[in-house]
């Protein structure tokens, strides 16, 4: 997972990931509700934070992989979302088969990849130039 080198900084980015990833599942069993579908079970909740955590986990890594062989940053993000949709279109299946609204998890999974892209490019631009840059002179 890429994280800021400052230990005060890193935690506050943990914790801004662990919260939003909740309110994103509270916000969205408000919106299941308000579409008249049945609402997301404290196990559906838990399905998807677990699926966002393995996905933003995942790009993360792999575009790690892939910083050294790539220049643009964003072609790097988008060969480490190619490469790690599998881990959403199983939660797709999953979410299929507990008979919830496509309309409803379509666009979850969407803003899902959609905010981990958000995160992961910044991250991506600090550390592809901390690679490139020269050593300090001594």
């Amino acid at each position: 997972m890429i994280t800021p080198a400052c230990p005060k900084k890193r935690q506050q980015y943990l914790y801004a990931c662990c919260s939003g990833a909740a309110l994103l599942c509270i916000a969205l069993t408000a919106v299941a509700a308000d579409m008249g579908r049945r609402s997301l079970t404290a196990e559906d909740v838990q399905l998807v934070t677990e699926a966002n955590s393995r996905f933003t986990v995942c790009i993360q890594q792999s575009s790690l992989e892939l910083l050294d062989s790539h220049d643009d940053v964003r072609k790097i993000a988008g060969l480490a979302v190619d490469k790690c949709t599998p881990v959403l279109q199983r939660l797709d299946e999953q979410l299929a088969e507990k008979k919830i609204h496509p309309d409803f998890y379509k666009g979850m999974l969407e803003q899902i990849k959609g905010r981990s892209i958000r995160r992961l490019l910044p991250l991506l631009m600090m550390e592809k130039s901390n690679r490139t840059a020269p050593p300090p002179a001594s």
